[in-house]
């Protein structure tokens, strides 16, 4: 039994067309290295089951590193493409075929368990590679980001594991956006009303990535609610102070701040003090108070890392 590696995410991220053809590429590796008289099936959804018959263990063996070999020469798609795998035997203690199912079925779960930690890797890099070739959200923006925000984390005494989805949500909270027209994305001028709304559905596509994603799925609710505002008037769900995730909130007033000091296609940077007036001035209707005082705080008592500092002074 083979079971493809994130289609689901590729179908949300990428578009259903792009999963056909990863469905169409992977058959087409079974029926090379199968044999002729071996049945190969759809099972539902991203699965395939192979039957073989008069076949040895080391045969079977042998056809598995083939089609993992096969796998890694394809290279046309955003994410690496790969299947995990598992086999087993009809015997006089496996005698019904649902029998046999079920425990490669196991097996193959078992081997998708054992690749999870690198392919979550992989494929956290290649969301963040795919979000800073489409969209505005630079490798620069996403690094500031994620120094403001371990910063200001430590100041509002998170635990280690929170700092470190912090961080995670720094780098893809608007991961959506690889859903977005590039020429909505890119236009210089104001957007138009129908535009804007297409814009204001990235935090709902990056939900629905990050949900796909076993390594994103526990920041899929940060994602959703960073353009919340802490009136109640924000975006998609208009939530209201404490029922927006707290890391939500958090990313918000970082985020803002980001912006604000430094250029877009649409705008120009705004210096340091304008940014601080703006997060004074919109404290209790767009950013939470409380968070927006510690980092004022933080922001007058320490300054900003020496990185951010440059990239102010030197922005366009």
């Amino acid at each position: 039994m083979c079971d493809v590696n994130g289609l689901k995410l590729t179908n949300d991220a990428f578009g259903h067309q792009e999963g056909d053809q990863i469905l169409i590429a992977v058959s087409n590796v079974l029926r090379r290295v199968c044999r002729p008289t071996d049945i190969i099936s759809r099972w539902p959804g991203d699965e395939f089951v192979i039957l073989l018959k008069e076949v040895s263990q080391e045969e079977v063996c042998q056809i598995i590193g083939h089609i993992g070999a096969e796998m890694e020469t394809i290279r046309v798609f955003h994410l690496n493409v790969s299947v995990a795998i598992g086999y087993a035997e009809s015997s006089h203690d496996l005698i019904r075929p649902e029998a046999v199912l079920n425990l490669a079925e196991n097996r193959m779960y078992r081997n998708k368990l054992m690749e999870s930690s690198s392919s979550r890797n992989a494929t956290i890099r290649t969301l963040a590679r795919t979000l800073h070739e489409k969209s505005t959200e630079t490798e620069a923006h996403t690094m500031r980001i994620s120094l403001l925000s371990k910063a200001l984390g430590s100041r509002l005494d998170l635990r280690k594991d929170q700092i470190d989805e912090l961080e995670l949500l720094s780098l893809l909270h608007d991961i959506g956006k690889i859903g977005i027209p590039e020429y909505i994305l890119d236009k210089p001028a104001k957007l138009s009303s129908d535009e804007w709304e297409i814009i204001k559905t990235h935090p709902e596509i990056g939900y629905r990535i990050a949900k796909s994603t076993p390594a994103l799925e526990h920041i899929a609710d940060y994602i959703l609610a960073h353009h919340e505002k802490y009136d109640g008037t924000g975006y998609p769900n208009g939530l209201i102070a404490q029922d927006i995730p707290y890391l939500g909130r958090i990313i918000t007033v970082v985020d803002s701040f980001d912006v604000m000091t430094h250029s877009r296609s649409y705008k120009k940077a705004n210096d340091l003090s304008y940014a601080i007036g703006e997060l004074k001035a919109c404290s209790g209707t767009q950013f939470d108070p409380e968070i927006t005082e510690v980092f004022l705080k933080m922001i007058e008592d320490e300054g900003l890392p020496v990185e951010l500092e440059i990239s102010i002074l030197t922005d366009d």
